[in-house]
């Protein structure tokens, strides 16, 4: 083989390197800006924090350990929490008639003039 078709397959593998490494670089810058749409959208208001975290959770392309952060905190906010409770019994009129002693009676004492008394018809 002649060294310029050496040269030339040379050439032709670092281009095809090069091309590789090209396509994943674009491929990165796309992914990154797709999270700089998200956050911006988040910071602006158009999406809540719930929105970006299922959006973190549900993207394949995140690692598996932001995938699992973002679902074990968005968790808590998609799904309402059981809670035991319990039957309380109040005892209506024993409310009512402590209510009534608590409340203390207001007597208006007051004498009309005799200016102000209407005459009988």
């Amino acid at each position: 083989m002649s060294k310029t078709a050496s040269t030339f397959g040379d050439y032709e593998k670092a281009l095809l390197q090069m091309l590789d490494e090209n396509e994943a670089l674009r491929a990165e810058v796309d992914k990154l800006r797709a999270e700089v749409s998200r956050l911006l959208a988040w910071i602006n208001g158009d999406a809540d924090a719930l929105t970006a975290l299922q959006a973190i959770y549900l993207d394949p392309n995140e690692t598996s350990v932001n995938r699992v952060k973002a679902a074990a905190s968005a968790i808590g906010f998609e799904r309402p929490k059981l809670a035991a409770t319990g039957l309380v019994v109040i005892d209506f009129r024993e409310r009512v008639r402590q209510a009534r002693l608590k409340a203390t009676m207001k007597t208006i004492e007051h004498m009309p003039d005799d200016e102000h008394i209407p005459e009988p018809v």
